[in-house]
């Protein structure tokens, strides 16, 4: 898999505004509340530049993005579908589009060339019934010890030491 260095997917915007006087969620000023919340002295401050990038997972754009820093110490995954379409597409279409057509320049992006290979482990069936699912086993659990020792019961004492062991057993009538 070829990888991208993070400088080369970072935006950055300038934070020109208080985070009440957006009108709506913009990615860079949820990314300065964010790093407030983390270090509120190294965060930036109103005039500042503010790279961000976007990572995977649910929810709004601005919701998702974070600092370059924070990504590269926690190892979290970017949304590369997010670059794809909303970074190159844009671009590349209103480049090509006018040179080799509309549908030509769809067929940069849609086709059998870009397609993404996805394995998902299955769960059952096929040769998953061959094999059995080991649940961790837990301390053992001791039988447990009767309260009123019982006409059938024989309580058996344990020797304490191997000489106990190796001693001669005393015979009872019974025997």
């Amino acid at each position: 898999m070829q990888r991208v260095a993070l400088e080369k997917l970072t935006v950055s915007k300038k934070l020109t505004r208080a985070a009440a006087d957006y009108s709506s969620k913009q990615a860079h000023v949820e990314c300065v509340a964010k790093m407030r919340r983390r270090d509120p002295q190294a965060a930036p401050v109103l005039g500042d530049r503010v790279p961000y990038v976007i990572v995977a997972g649910a929810g709004p754009m601005s919701g998702r993005a974070e600092s370059p820093a924070y990504v590269t110490e926690h190892g979290i995954p970017l949304d590369t579908t997010y670059y794809i379409e909303k970074q190159l597409c844009g671009p590349i279409t209103r480049i090509f589009e006018p040179i080799i057509g509309a549908a030509a320049t769809r067929g940069i992006f849609i086709g059998d060339h870009t397609r993404r290979i996805v394995k998902r482990l299955p769960k059952s069936g096929g040769l998953m019934d061959f094999f059995q699912v080991q649940k961790k086993a837990g301390p053992p659990v001791p039988a447990p010890v009767p309260t009123r020792p019982s006409s059938r019961t024989k309580i058996i004492k344990r020797p304490r030491t191997l000489d106990d062991f190796f001693a001669p057993r005393k015979r009872t009538g019974n025997a």
